[in-house]
């Protein structure tokens, strides 16, 4: 979503399904300026995308309407149509995407902490713990914003059990872990922004060099501190001055960056 908002994202949106099918779409908005968070007007957009997806493909309708009302603890989103029904959404729900819907609306009513709250929690404790988020989001800002709190691991509900459970077992041995589609959106992003092409440029000492291409292969600073017979404080360091130099904000930026770049190659 750009700078115009939800409320115009709302209205290109509607625009858009209208000319996707025969399905006249109506959008009643009463939503205040700055009533949720970037990041709650994106969940909120693909869940509206999702189910006029489902109206103009599955329900052979002729009118739909898209209503948004703030209530007294948040909002209320309300899509109807007068279409036939989805047959057998309920055996087929994965199919027209509820279960990504159902996720999003839970990641929109969680109580108390939020994800990241809770991230910071047992980092603020130095807990000895690893932690993986697992989430529906793919915005690249929520990516940055869980590895810089300290998540060991960014996974996507959607993944196939067999490889999130792969992924568990890594972290376990000290990897960090990432969904192979969001590695791609983070090494696009890279592409996009100014960072040295290559780690003679970027000024990197030896050490930051050897500690780069070991965190191009997952490991955790325990892990490099164990194989380079230094502190986990003095890893700590050095991590912090080579993302500094990279001019990137993650240890998984930095990991990405060093694949491209051949850095890992030592």
């Amino acid at each position: 979503m750009d700078d115009r908002g939800l409320n115009r994202a709302l209205e290109d949106t509607v625009d858009e399904f209208r000319q996707r099918g025969t399905t006249m779409i109506r959008l009643d908005n009463r939503l205040p300026t700055a009533l949720l968070t970037p990041n709650e007007e994106i969940h909120v957009l693909q869940i509206i995308r999702e189910a006029l997806s489902n109206v103009v493909r599955h329900a052979d309708a002729a009118n739909a309407r898209v209503n948004l009302d703030p209530t007294n603890d948040g909002l209320q989103v309300l899509i109807e149509d007068d279409g036939r029904g989805m047959e057998g959404a309920n055996d087929r729900a994965h199919h027209y995407g509820m279960t990504i819907m159902r996720e999003r609306t839970l990641s929109l009513n969680m109580k108390g902490m939020h994800g990241l709250e809770t991230l910071r929690r047992p980092r603020e404790d130095e807990v000895d713990a690893r932690v993986i988020m697992l989430t529906v989001s793919d915005v690249e800002d929520d990516i940055i914003a869980a590895l810089q709190a300290g998540a060991d691991g960014y996974l996507l509900k959607d993944m196939e059990p067999e490889d999130i459970l792969d992924c568990l077992r890594r972290a376990t041995r000290g990897h960090l872990v990432i969904s192979e589609r969001l590695g791609e959106l983070l090494a696009r992003s890279l592409r996009n922004e100014s960072h040295p092409p290559e780690p003679s440029e970027a000024g990197l000492t030896p050490r930051e060099q050897e500690i780069l291409a070991l965190i191009a292969k997952g490991l955790s600073n325990k892990l490099i501190a164990r194989q380079l017979d230094l502190s986990v404080g003095t890893i700590k360091v050095h991590v912090k001055h080579t993302l500094k130099k990279l001019k990137l904000r993650s240890r998984v930026e930095a990991a990405v960056w060093a694949i491209n770049s051949g850095a890992d190659q030592r």
